[in-house]
């Protein structure tokens, strides 16, 4: 892979990574209010345009389940942000010793 496909590829897992992360807040937020809500408390299931009653503990379950889910996906998504960090490295490295050898044995750019 060129440098370039390891830019836009770490670009791509850079955006993936900060909309999991949203989700990860935005289901953390609905955690931390459930854990407010009184027993009694009704809650509602938006589906599709449809308001749809839901118990509070099936609800809690989901979103904890979520939790998981997206903390997975951001522990995977990371590992792959690593792995094209070391790889992009790697090739400008290599890029590097290159235009020096091609320095050295007078095979430079020519003007």
């Amino acid at each position: 892979m060129d440098v370039q496909t390891l830019q836009m590829d770490l670009q791509k897992a850079m955006v993936e990574h900060q909309q999991l992360e949203l989700q990860f807040q935005e289901s953390r937020i609905v955690k931390e209010e459930f854990d407010t809500l009184d027993d009694g408390a009704k809650i509602y299931k938006l589906v599709g345009p449809v308001l749809l009653p839901q118990d509070k503990v099936e609800a809690a379950v989901n979103v904890d389940k979520r939790l998981e889910f997206i903390t997975t996906q951001k522990s995977q998504l990371a590992d792959k942000i690593e792995k094209l960090q070391n790889d992009m490295h790697a090739k400008q490295m290599e890029m590097k010793e290159q235009q020096i050898r091609d320095a050295i044995d007078g095979n430079g750019p020519q003007k």
